[in-house]
């Protein structure tokens, strides 16, 4: 019988990246005879197209065929991962895991499963057949979590289509830019997340008689319905105080940028320049951010609102935010340029040129921008603190800058329409002597140069 020991992540799509640790792909790479850097890029586009498409089923209807398919599908309490790392030990073991998958994925993504795993073979370098045995070995974790708590702790179409469209927008956005067509697909695009924001599973271990999720009660399918309309009825009472008092608290305090990243070879750069420091340069920065001291504050972030693009595209985006504000100068009259925009949303993982996964979602807003308005070109520009070498600084926001720019050209954006550069820790707009001051000299800046 399988055991989890580890506490679960804070959603699904977490806990399905946890499974699948470096040496969970060094063993499944050596099975399918591919390379771990192949494999790994498949995994990460695998996870959210499957989560994706789980979603996307259950917010159509179909959550009651899923629950019937873990009652009477493949699933096994003593045959069924919960672990990756449980069935990569030898083929047998792997092949088996897959063959009990398959049928759950098929149950979920239906004809479109040899589709998707040819958008994430042409993704991520790895043969068909491999993409789909990914996709498979994945969907049996996936079937053994749920299938468990389905066994023991009584999970209903109701619990289990809350919790996955509670988790939409985290899924999107952590969707590859590169499979665009498999959000086509799955109709990832049609779906949001309710009012109220994501819904977390928390913690716990599946022998402690705690529920992963406590929305999930134990009870007959009659007492679990009105329990469950019971607690909605307290938790959006619950919810709703809690939001005013976040968006008070949001509105007194500063706001501050975090480090992070994601890497990417194409290169457009222009030479080193003098940065524009001008008086209306930095007023272009204030109205966009909304602040009079600091650019990189974006002010209420978190209250998201939709906004309408040119050809019928939608986007949602935090009030005042990079993607926000751009969006609104470019809806506006007064479109004069050169204006500047903190990309105060975008994160990069510490040292590197990785953007990180949450901040998919944001890229993703302006890649729909830049599709929205075909004339419109930009310079993104790079910077960090003055934490080491100079030159290695240098040479990481100029990665940083390219590595924004090849997320958008690979979405499809034209090259000539963006252009890159990186001033190093040569433009601080804080004292670099406090954390807080440094936070805010590491950052990506976005110039719009012609609409």
């Amino acid at each position: 019988m399988y055991t989890i020991t580890r506490v679960m992540a804070l959603n699904v799509l977490s806990y399905l990246t946890e499974q699948f640790s470096p040496s969970v792909v060094d063993q499944l790479s050596q099975h399918l005879n591919e390379t771990p850097a192949h494999v790994q890029k498949a995994v990460g586009g695998t996870l959210p197209a499957l989560l994706g498409g789980l979603a996307s089923r259950v917010g159509q209807g179909g959550a009651d065929d899923i629950i019937d398919l873990l009652k009477k599908g493949t699933y096994s309490k003593e045959t069924t991962p919960i672990d990756a790392s449980q069935v990569v030990d030898t083929r047998e073991e792997t092949g088996q895991a897959v063959a009990n998958g398959r049928t759950f994925i098929n149950g979920i993504l239906g004809d479109n499963a040899p589709r998707i795993a040819e958008h994430i073979a042409q993704y991520s370098g790895v043969q068909p057949a491999s993409a789909l045995s990914i996709m498979s070995l994945a969907g049996s974790v996936l079937m053994g979590v749920l299938g468990r708590q389905q066994h023991e702790q009584g999970l209903s179409d109701l619990n289990l289509k809350s919790l996955l469209l509670g988790q939409t927008d985290i899924v999107r956005g952590a969707l590859p830019v590169g499979l665009s067509g498999v959000a086509g697909l799955l109709g990832l695009d049609a779906l949001r997340t309710p009012t109220g924001g994501p819904t977390e599973v928390q913690g716990a271990d599946h022998f402690s008689g705690t529920p992963l999720n406590p929305n999930i009660p134990k009870s007959t399918d009659g007492e679990r319905q009105r329990e469950n309309v019971r607690w909605l009825r307290w938790a959006m009472f619950a919810l709703a105080a809690l939001v005013i008092a976040l968006i008070v608290q949001k509105c007194r305090e500063p706001q501050n940028g975090v480090d992070g990243v994601y890497t990417d070879t194409t290169r457009r750069a222009e030479p080193d320049a003098v940065e524009d420091t001008t008086a209306s340069t930095l007023q272009n920065i204030e109205d966009a951010n909304g602040q009079t001291s600091d650019s990189t504050v974006p002010g209420a972030l978190g209250i998201r609102t939709p906004v309408q693009l040119p050809g019928g595209r939608q986007i949602n985006v935090a009030e005042r935010s990079f993607n926000a504000n751009l969006a609104a100068f470019m809806a506006s009259k007064d479109r004069s340029t050169p204006r500047t925009f903190r990309f105060d949303n975008l994160t990069f993982e510490t040292g590197s040129a990785r953007i990180t996964t949450d901040s998919r979602s944001n890229l993703n807003d302006l890649i729909q921008i830049m599709q929205a308005y075909p004339t419109l070109s930009i310079r993104v520009e790079g910077h960090t603190d003055n934490t080491g070498n100079g030159q290695t600084n240098q040479k990481l926001s100029l990665d940083r800058a390219n590595a924004v720019r090849a997320a958008l050209t690979e979405a499809g954006i034209e090259a000539t329409r963006i252009v890159t550069q990186g001033f190093g820790s040569s433009k601080p707009v804080a004292s670099n002597n406090t954390e807080e001051g440094r936070g805010q000299n590491r950052r990506i800046d976005v110039i719009v140069t012609k609409v």
